[in-house]
């Protein structure tokens, strides 16, 4: 529209009724927020579900359209009108008058004659909503605003993941998916389109048996020198009854070796978005020299502690604060100490605490996890994954100092404490940089039989929305039907010769 408003700034448009769908699952959302057994109850029916097939439908349509100004195609499914609610329903009245009269022939005439009423209505009320969908985008009305920026606030509000989304400015869906059982980042692939999602996962045929996870990819990130990071931390579990936990005073950065972009041509290269440095050493500019906004170089791909708390502290120097979180950090001398670690040391016992009975309890054994840690622009820390047999391999100058040094102390825990534990004569050894976190209680009897039977969590398997997977099972039939007729083709040519 450059040049035929003048001066005027050109509108956003947008499609009024998709909108309104979107409104009506962040609603549904908004209960589970509140009331946390709506989602573990599964509700009371299909359309209580977060998004229903329906929904997918009607909203992959606009996927990667932040105005919402596709168009509905014209073969939308004729279950679009439950989608929309017109579903024909009698009201009270009409359904007690043919109940009083049902033996009369007058009466199911009268009932007939309704029934071809209400369906012309329907058959009405179905058009127009179909004309609502393929309708032109148009400006945005000032309620549909209000109702908009209404939701969007208690989102912020009730959801504490609602600033991973990136904002109204980076929102790009984004989503990693991660096989199971695979370590040094084997297999993990991010997206932005869910047709894609699920064929790389093998969900729209059943699959294979393999087991995914899929995260919501964090785009509110902190970003260093331009590029993604996360914090490798150690946690050294001693025992698991009574749960015993120590958290080392000392982690780690890994950097990408290329600078950071969510466009979508750049979400298949692993040098943009995974951090492991079994893949990042492969990269072309993993040795270049890398600097840092605090003048700080990052040398191959790696700072040890003391570089990212002192860049912590030079970023809120000069960093307005607009949150109450980004206050508290503007108010501390030492950002990283006093406020970031002490949230890694509180996620790591919990994560344990969670898992415990999951573990087999074995004595006079320990075992030690790598939690990987990522950081918003908040400077608030996430846990991304944990390990078990994190790398203790000299990979780069950092992690040498850092595995020698912390294996070492290792051993002033499980053999030294453990010792002065039997007989404790004078004062505790000393224990390095692995302090206690966590000793949890004996318990004589396994938490889970308190209850009656296990406690456990159950997954639901993902599966194609419906209108996908009829997609693919007349694409896989299409693709047999082609072969078959290649074939006889083949049988003709060889029977003429």
């Amino acid at each position: 529209l450059d040049g035929v408003l003048g001066d005027k700034e050109a509108p956003l448009l947008f499609n009024e009724e998709l909108l309104r769908i979107v409104l009506r699952v962040c609603r549904k959302k908004l209960r589970v927020l509140v009331d946390d057994d709506t989602e573990l109850d599964g509700g009371s029916g299909y359309s209580d579900r977060l998004v229903t097939d329906l929904e997918w439908e009607a909203l992959r349509h606009a996927q990667g359209r932040v105005d919402c100004s596709l168009a509905l195609p014209k073969d939308m499914p004729p279950t679009l009108d439950d989608l929309l609610h017109l579903k024909d329903v009698p009201d009270e009245e009409e359904t007690r008058s043919s109940l009083d009269q049902a033996g009369s022939i007058l009466a199911r005439a009268r009932e007939d004659k309704l029934e071809r009423i209400r369906k012309a209505e329907l058959t009405e009320r179905r058009k127009e909503a179909r004309r609502n969908l393929m309708r032109a985008p148009s400006p945005l009305k000032d309620d549909l605003r209000k109702d908009i920026e209404a939701i969007l606030e208690q989102l912020q509000k009730l959801d504490p993941q609602h600033q991973l989304n990136g904002g109204p400015q980076q929102t790009r869906n984004t989503w990693i998916a991660k096989p199971a059982a695979k370590s040094r980042g084997r297999g993990i692939a991010t997206f932005d389109d869910l047709d894609r999602l699920l064929d790389h996962c093998d969900a729209k045929t059943g699959g294979s048996g393999a087991l995914w996870i899929v995260q919501k990819y964090m785009e509110s990130q902190l970003l260093i020198a331009e590029r993604k990071f996360d914090l490798r931390q150690w946690v050294l579990v001693t025992d698991w009854n009574p749960l015993t936990i120590y958290f080392y005073d000392e982690c780690y950065a890994r950097f990408t070796s290329h600078k950071f972009t969510d466009a979508r041509e750049s979400l298949e290269n692993p040098f943009v978005h995974l951090v492991n440095n079994s893949i990042q050493k492969d990269g072309e500019n993993f040795h270049d020299d890398i600097e840092a906004e605090n003048g700080v170089q990052i040398e191959d791909c790696m700072w040890p502690q003391e570089d990212f708390a002192s860049f912590l502290d030079w970023k809120m120097a000069r960093t307005e604060p607009t949150t109450e979180r980004l206050r508290r950090c503007k108010e501390s001398d030492d950002v990283f100490t006093d406020v970031v670690q002490p949230e890694m040391r509180k996620i790591a016992v919990e994560v344990l605490q969670a898992a415990r009975d999951s573990i087999e309890h074995r004595k006079n054994s320990w075992e030690l996890y790598g939690y990987d840690f990522m950081v918003d622009a908040e400077l608030r820390p996430w846990l991304i994954e944990v390990n078990s047999s994190p790398a203790c391999d000299y990979s780069t100058a950092v992690t040498e100092r850092y595995v020698k040094k912390a294996l070492v102390d290792i051993l002033k825990v499980t053999i030294d404490k453990r010792e002065w534990e039997r007989t404790p004569v004078g004062d505790a050894p000393d224990t390095g940089g692995w302090q206690l976190a966590h000793k949890g209680p004996f318990v004589e009897t396994p938490i889970a039989s308190l209850t009656g039977g296990d406690i456990y969590a159950e997954g639901k398997k993902v599966e194609a929305p419906r209108a996908i997977r009829a997609r693919a099972r007349a694409a896989a039939k299409a693709a047999a039907a082609a072969k078959r007729l290649r074939e006889e083709r083949k049988r003709r040519e060889v029977a003429e010769r």
